[in-house]
């Protein structure tokens, strides 16, 4: 009896456990088959496997750049829609720009963008941050990151949203009443009279750093239109100087630009060395701005007649007009990027090297005639 009653309670064991596995198995196979797709897209990336925790969720398994980042940072993970806000360098490329503006349309996407000494306009979306130093960024798209502004301006639309923190040093911001500051703003204001970088941009960056001579900057064409006054007066003053210097100018131009940059090269070495004397120094200070200021007079006059002359145009060769036809021409040069400071460098050591060499040339024929 006891026997037939130990194995009927053996037998309801057995059937207890085998209806409670045939239900675990009908929930899992539900389970897998529910999330196939998933599991599938999942199987791909070995790196998304690693949690499980992350691969249970849709959204995230179907993009192995999310899981990856929430495996990374397992105690910050953030599933849906917010894994895709907060994320970085998911999608698009960086936008890194110096002394170029860079403009991100409407539907367009970057993972950050940073812009120096220039503008960003931003009408679609950064995953990242974004940052200009010394101008002006105009954003009407949706920031993911923080939004930093150094010596610049920020105009924000109404569809402007920005998740981090709004940072501006030295500039103002402007920002539309249907704009979102989700992580606030923080301004830092180092005097009303810096509002922006815009004129230093202007003037210098996009200025004289790129050429002597920049069409649009009012002051530097009055330091230029002085200097062509003195040059002028001097070669009505001087007219024999400047002949002389001229024609060393044609007869030996390659010695006289070695013999310039030879002055420019030894000019400081003797310039410490003639300190102690007091006058010294000004005297070598003042040869080399005469000589710098003659060779140029020199320099003009010589390339406006040999224009004169290559045109055929008689009027030019004359002294006065090859000197004003030389300046037009080397202004002109000055006004293009770059190419106009290479000239502005070249000719300074080849026009102080003719006035050297004439000035010696010209001690020589005193000694000559002194005996």
């Amino acid at each position: 009896m006891k026997l037939s009653l130990q194995w009927k309670k053996l037998g309801w064991l057995v059937l207890i456990g085998l209806s409670l596995g045939m239900g675990g198995f009908h929930v899992k196979a539900q389970d897998a088959t529910e999330d196939k797709k998933p599991e599938a897209e999942v199987a791909k990336d070995p790196e998304v496997a690693k949690d499980p925790e992350v691969a249970k969720d849709p959204e995230v398994a179907r993009d192995p750049e999310v899981a990856r980042d929430a495996n990374e940072d397992q105690s910050e993970r953030i599933v849906g829609p917010r894994v895709r806000r907060h994320r970085r360098h998911a999608s698009g490329e960086e936008r890194v720009s110096i002394m170029r503006d860079v403009v991100l349309k409407p539907g367009e996407r970057a993972s950050e963008v940073v812009v120096v000494f220039g503008n960003a306009t931003i009408d679609g979306d950064v995953d990242g941050d974004v940052v200009v130093v010394a101008g002006k960024a105009t954003i009407n798209g949706k920031v993911g990151g923080e939004v930093v502004l150094v010596l610049s301006s920020a105009d924000l639309g109404p569809d402007a949203e920005i998740n981090g923190q709004t940072t501006v040093v030295g500039g103002p911001l402007n920002a539309d009443p249907g704009a979102k500051l989700l992580g606030g703003k923080h301004e830092v204001s180092i005097g009303g009279h810096l509002p922006n970088f815009d004129w230093i941009k202007e003037n210098f960056v996009q200025g004289i750093l790129l050429r002597p001579l920049p069409p649009r900057v009012g002051w530097v064409w009055v330091i230029a239109l002085s200097f062509f006054a003195m040059h002028l007066l001097v070669a009505l003053l001087l007219p024999r100087t400047v002949q002389v210097c001229s024609e060393t100018l044609q007869a030996r131009p390659v010695r006289s630009f070695f013999v310039g940059m030879l002055v420019f090269i030894l000019f400081f070495p003797l310039l410490v060395l003639l300190l102690p004397t007091v006058i010294g120094a000004p005297l070598l200070l003042c040869s080399l701005v005469v000589s710098a200021i003659l060779g140029r007079v020199a320099l003009y006059r010589t390339t406006g007649g040999q224009v004169g002359r290559q045109l055929g145009i008689q009027s030019i060769e004359q002294p006065l007009a090859a000197f004003c036809a030389g300046t037009a021409i080397f202004y002109a040069a000055y006004m293009v990027p770059v190419l106009g400071w290479i000239i502005w460098f070249v000719m300074m050591p080849l026009g102080v090297g003719a006035v050297i060499l004439s000035a010696f040339g010209g001690f020589r024929r005193e000694g000559q005639k002194t005996k």
